[in-house]
């Protein structure tokens, strides 16, 4: 008896049909009840669940029996469960035939191979039977070696994926607005709306809502949550403008959303031409930009910043002629242009830095600002955030949301800051972490697109949720992913980029061994190092320059002695250093021409010692 795990249903199913060995068909009923012939007598078919009864068995009736049934277009599945690869033999030598068996219980639609975490590449060496449930080598070669395992699915739950939002991005106030969402998802998804953060509706596929305000300008969000594989994924965000559009003829106007008119009137006078004028330049018929009643109405059509200024109309006649007052046209407009930026801008920052976010934007009036961390709204309406001491639970993707309180405009941009508490430091070890929602089976990691396994240096938590790697290593920098498998589906995160940081090695400097007095003497310094390193100059025991080049002031004789460069390291915290002597001296012509000086002063005093040497004899004789 082969009896399904299904409700039984009033209603009979679209189809059903039972195969034996996943080929030969037992019996098929759509339209009409087909029974193969071999079984024709031998089965009971029971309608409301689908089960099936075999009689009359024989030794040729052992193997799989599968079944595919359709209830108002639905295929009811079971979930997969007890997944497994089985070997024929645990002991596999080189030249035999080894067989590997994909198991599993519930209802399998499809069955993939992989070989260390890649799709498989059947052979001529290898045989894929019974669909795709076995694996046949038959003759079991070294480069054969490796992790195989199969990946089994179902329609029965997968997703929600792909979240889309689809619906007007601009509306006028009073209208009606309906934003429908959709997402890849089996079971069916469930949706929950949010608008700039907060839930405004639940479990519907739909948002509508009737007569719309200015106040339902914003963000809006879909969640779509899958209650089987208790998955959730949100869309991008959607903006919706609600406009109040209007022919105004007053000055004060919203960038795209108005249309100006000005009229120009005369009390008296006959035979008259019009033109207009915003500041010094005459204004033409252009495609947004109308004349009409003899050129006495000025309409320009959604108005935009550059449309404002002092208008003023010039009329004429063959006798005299007279110019209006101006009237000054104010156009609101933006936010655009809309900017942040991060200081100090880095990949990964290192538990305790400070970071400064600011975000700005083209806007008049000025515009208004609100601070977001995953989609959670912070306590700062200021352009500017400081994150001081950071942690690694303050990672997250920050969003200035900016608004303009006239255009009721939003303008929302994103920077991701990523803390970790310690990075990745050669030499030292590091830990990346899988954060997975509902249950889960296994875990493989995976770094440039290369299956990662335990050994020496690598090792995994239980459930490999946490992968460590002890001393450090250049090699170890890449991109990682985790992919969380359970008994229904799989999931494969985003790609996470690991750089290793390390040095400063022994700082490198190049400058004069001996400098000659009243000139500068110039030092560069450099160091291999991830981050660039910082730099500072000591000189005798006192800093000097906190730069890669130190060129100092004109020497003199007490500027002799120990230069030393240091280099410094934020990420790792490392600092090396490296030093060198110079001399002052004076020039080589000054030396001779002193030397000469002695010289000359010596014979000097020859001569004059002689002479008086021969003075005295002169005397006594």
């Amino acid at each position: 008896m082969f009896t399904t795990t299904l409700t039984p249903t009033e209603k009979p199913f679209q189809s059903v049909s039972w195969s034996f060995n996943f080929s030969k068909p037992i019996i098929v009923i759509n339209s009409q009840e087909t029974i193969g012939p071999e079984y024709k007598g031998r089965i009971t078919f029971f309608p409301s669940t689908a089960s099936l009864e075999l009689r009359s068995l024989t030794l040729d009736d052992t193997g799989p029996y599968s079944v595919s049934i359709m209830h108002d277009g639905i295929i009811p599945s079971e979930k997969i469960s007890g997944s497994s690869v089985k070997p024929s033999t645990n002991l596999t030598v080189e030249g035999t035939s080894v067989s590997l068996t994909c198991e599993a219980s519930g209802s399998v639609f499809t069955r993939n191979w992989m070989k260390d975490g890649s799709d498989l590449t059947p052979t001529d060496n290898m045989t894929l039977s019974d669909n795709n449930r076995v694996l046949t080598f038959h003759t079991v070669k070294r480069k054969d070696e490796g992790e195989y395992f199969c990946n089994i699915s179902n329609p029965v739950s997968n997703g929600p994926e792909n979240v889309q939002i689809k619906g007007p991005d601009k509306i006028i106030i009073k209208g009606a607005l309906k934003l429908t969402c959709s997402a890849e998802s089996a079971p069916t998804a469930r949706f929950t709306w949010f608008l700039n953060g907060t839930k405004i509706l639940t479990n519907s596929v739909e948002y509508i809502k009737e007569g719309v305000e200015l106040s339902d300008s914003g963000n809006y969000i879909c969640q779509a949550w899958n209650n089987i594989t208790e998955r959730t994924s949100s869309s991008v965000v959607h903006g919706l403008t609600v406009t109040a559009s209007r022919k105004t003829s007053t000055t004060n106007l919203v960038e795209f959303n108005d249309t100006a008119v000005l009229m120009c009137r005369v009390s008296k006078g006959t035979s008259l031409s019009y033109q207009w004028f915003n500041g010094s330049s005459m204004i033409t018929t252009k495609e947004k930009v109308q004349l009409s009643s003899g050129n006495t109405i000025l309409t320009i059509m959604n108005v935009t910043r550059y449309d404002q200024g002092l208008y003023k109309c010039n009329v004429s006649n063959n006798v005299s002629n007279d110019i209006s007052a101006p009237v000054n046209l104010t156009v609101s407009y933006g936010p655009s242009n809309t900017e942040m930026t991060v200081m100090p801008l880095m990949n990964i920052y290192k538990g305790g830095s400070n970071i400064t976010l600011s975000c700005s934007a083209v806007s008049s009036p000025p515009a208004m600002f609100q601070w977001m961390v995953n989609g959670v709204y912070l306590n700062k309406i200021e352009p500017k955030l400081e994150l001081e001491k950071v942690n690694e639970s303050m990672s997250g993707n920050y969003t200035c949301l900016i608004h303009n309180n006239v255009t009721f405009r939003f303008n929302p941009v994103t920077a991701v800051v990523v803390s970790l508490a310690k990075p990745a430091i050669f030499g030292e070890t590091f830990s990346l972490s899988c954060e997975v929602t509902g249950p889960v089976d296994i875990i493989h990691w995976w770094r440039n697109d290369q299956l990662i396994s335990a050994d020496n240096k690598t090792t995994f938590d239980t459930g490999n949720r946490t992968l460590t790697i002890s001393s450090t290593q250049h090699s170890d920098g890449g991109d990682y992913q985790c992919e969380a498998f359970n008994s229904v589906s799989n999931q494969t995160s985003h790609r996470f980029t690991v750089t290793v940081y390390y040095g400063p090695e022994k700082p490198i400097i190049y400058g004069p061994a001996f400098a000659e007095t009243g000139r500068q003497a110039v030092f560069s310094c450099s160091a291999m190092s991830v981050p660039l390193t910082q730099f500072c100059w000591w000189f005798n025991g006192s800093m000097v320059s906190n730069t890669s080049v130190y060129a100092t002031s004109l020497l003199s004789f007490n500027m002799s002695g120990e230069y030393t460069c240091m280099a410094i390291n934020n990420v790792t915290g490392k600092n090396s250093t490296n030093s060198t002597t110079t001399s002052s001296e004076k020039s080589a012509q000054y030396s001779f021409e002193l030397c000469a000086k002695k010289t000359l002063f010596i014979i000097l005093q020859y001569i004059i010692q002689t002479k008086s040497f021969f003075f005295q004899m002169a005397q006594s004789d």
